[in-house]
């Protein structure tokens, strides 16, 4: 619902995936301006698998005519969480930061295609800064994955960066493992972005020491 008040607005959502993966409760109110509006959460959660994501009421958002400025945007369960601030606009001056932590397949799996992360167990933590965001977002991060297993055996732990290319929605990345069977192995590659789906190029390359 989306209720107009004198001066400001009240909005209460509520969304459900139809397969019962995740749903989302919003409840927001703001103050709207000539030239700018913002708006503070009420009680916000997200219901990912069963676990329940609560947003911290210090989150506001401020809206001018050509961004978007983020402040204590913090949502976490018990185990997990992501942190947005920054400013989305369309300068490549206008940079959003997300931190996460404890990021698992459990929470990504009702996000992207079916099957993306079968036999696939890990824990990612890493951050992300994305200027232009709305122009023409660029990307750039560090991730550390750790806890690697594929089909029942260990791989170790990894860090990737990621980094944009001259090609919208295409990035360059790097993938080094620290230890584990595969220690002193990189893969580089590029990515492509494709809504739910990725899709990797990559090569194998192995670091020999003397």
């Amino acid at each position: 619902a989306f209720d107009m008040l004198k001066g400001g607005y009240s909005i209460t959502s509520r969304i459900h995936d139809k397969s019962d993966r995740y749903s989302f409760l919003i409840n927001a109110n703001g103050s709207i301006h000539k030239d700018f509006a913002n708006m503070y959460f009420g009680s916000t959660y997200i219901n990912i698998l069963n676990q329940i994501w609560v947003l911290d009421p210090k989150a506001r958002i401020d809206f001018t005519k050509n961004r978007w400025t983020v402040n204590d945007f913090y949502l976490a369960d018990e185990n997990h969480y992501i942190e947005i601030d920054g400013v989305a606009g369309a300068s490549n001056s206008d940079t959003l930061h997300i931190d996460f932590g404890n990021i698992t397949p459990n929470v990504l799996t009702p996000f992207f295609a079916k099957g993306t992360f079968d036999s696939l167990l890990f824990r990612s933590n890493g951050d992300v800064r994305i200027s232009s965001t709305l122009g023409s977002p660029k990307y750039i991060g560090n991730i550390d994955v750790n806890q690697i297993f594929y089909q029942g055996y260990s791989y170790g732990d990894a860090s990737t960066w990621v980094r944009e290319t001259d090609v919208n929605g295409l990035l360059n990345f790097e993938t080094s493992f620290r230890d584990g069977p595969i220690a002193n192995t990189d893969f580089r590659g590029k990515v492509k972005l494709m809504g739910k789906l990725l899709a990797i190029r990559a090569q194998l390359l192995k670091r020999f020491y003397i």
